[in-house]
């Protein structure tokens, strides 16, 4: 039986020939697109020779400019493609540390003006409110401090495990106790969120040192509930990690672990730098195909016809750039990142030295991996979609994608926690 190890290494040959499709299969449908505008307008032949030797003969500054247009903007997706997508899907940079979310509380409140004139009724009312909203948390009871200081504010210092809780005299005199254990309540919610990054970003620097790469830049996606992963760079030294705000939730610290070394293998086998080059190359060629249809339909009836077998021509070229876009480079495309998922599995489980904690992550995930980013219909967001940890596309499934699955993005999460399931010697009798 196949596992997961023998997807490690084993496409790269089949890699190099994928990329190379791309500038071939184009060729071919603009050859296709030419062929068909000179059996349609006679008039353009050049003498009687065959059409495909005229095409050869005639045509080829075009293709050449073609080639030439398509290698600056492979290019420039190489060394600005990272930058692109992470503003394209709004992605938050995490900093490194935070200066009001730290351990060392004790020399913040050494400064502050501690007083205990407040009723005393009222400050255990608080108390237990502060217990009460610790307790559905699932955190220890943060010190509660007063303030003397006539000012509306609540703030909260330290951790999760150590954190306090400072009022100031006019809030408590201003505002009752249940509007304060809604403001409390928000302030220690902004803990627990910053002690999640913390712990995200103390992982990833964890996993690269194992790895031996440097610490790639922490993203969140910060208004996705749904659990989603990808990561982005051309090298090693110049990559990001990016996690939905829904996966650091609801992931356990090993689970989220086994997902940021997937993102990390990712930056490891150089497929990052692959799929952003292609992603965007789609991107470009559905978009020109989309303009150049919408050029020659434009203006009516009277413009078309005064524009003549020109518009033909153009709508024809476009209609190739289009379906290049839109059918041929996406399953080249779809090619690639389903058997590199299968290695970037591999990868982890070898990382982590924990094929379970990836098994229980994949299968969080496949609850609700949808990101709503990528689903808007106003943007081309959905193209960033297979190299994420698991398609987050809301998919309406036709009986043709059914039968020849070429509408998935990734092999299904069945096979790769099967596959994980052998690495982990669960799976040896099959």
């Amino acid at each position: 039986m196949i596992t997961t190890y023998d997807y490690i290494d084993s496409n790269r040959r089949k890699t190099i020939l994928l990329i190379f499709l791309f500038p071939i299969s184009l060729l071919i449908l603009l050859f296709v697109a030419l062929y068909v505008v000179l059996l349609m307008y006679p008039e353009l032949k050049v003498n009687t020779d065959p059409i495909a030797v005229q095409i050869i003969n005639f045509y080829w500054a075009f293709f050449l400019i073609c080639i030439v247009a398509s290698t600056i903007w492979t290019i420039i997706s190489f060394y600005q493609g990272s930058n692109m997508i992470l503003n394209m899907v709004h992605a938050i940079k995490v900093p490194i540390s935070s200066n009001k979310y730290t351990n060392n509380t004790k020399k913040i409140l050494e400064n502050l003006d501690i007083t205990n004139d407040i009723p005393t009724p009222k400050i255990n009312e608080i108390r237990n409110i502060l217990g009460n909203i610790s307790k559905t948390e699932g955190i220890p009871t943060p010190n509660l401090y007063i303030k003397d200081e006539k000012e509306l504010k609540v703030l909260a210092l330290g951790t999760k495990e150590n954190c306090a809780i400072i009022l100031t005299r006019e809030l408590i005199e201003t505002f009752d106790t249940s509007k304060l254990g809604e403001m409390i309540a928000q302030e220690l919610t902004h803990i627990i969120i910053e002690d999640m990054r913390k712990e995200a970003i103390r992982i990833l620097e964890n996993i690269s040192i194992t790895a031996g790469i440097p610490t790639p830049n922490l993203y969140i996606l910060e208004k996705e509930n749904g659990l989603n992963a990808f990561a982005v760079g051309t090298n090693e030294n110049n990559c990001a990690v990016i996690l939905t705000k829904g996966l650091i939730e609801k992931l356990d610290k090993s689970e989220l672990e086994a997902v940021i070394a997937h993102e990390v293998a990712h930056i490891i086998h150089k497929d990052t730098s692959l799929m952003i080059t292609v992603t965007l190359l789609i991107g470009f060629f559905t978009y020109l195909g989309y303009v150049l249809i919408r050029s020659s339909l434009s203006g009516g009836r009277s413009s078309r016809r005064s524009s003549g077998k020109g518009g033909g021509i153009i709508l024809l070229i476009g209609l190739a750039f289009f379906l290049y876009g839109y059918v041929v480079a996406p399953l080249i495309r779809l090619a690639v990142s389903r058997t590199r998922e299968f290695q970037a599995d591999a990868k982890s489980a070898l990382l982590t030295r924990n094929p379970q904690a990836l098994i229980s992550a994949l299968k969080k995930i496949a609850n609700y991996p949808i990101v709503d980013t990528f689903n808007s219909q106003f943007n081309n967001n959905e193209l960033v979609a297979p190299m994420c940890i698991e398609n987050p596309l809301r998919i309406k499934v036709s009986l043709f994608d059914a039968l020849s699955n070429l509408s998935s993005t990734h092999p299904p999460i069945e096979k790769r926690i099967q596959a994980l399931e052998v690495m982990d010697g669960q799976r040896l009798g099959y």
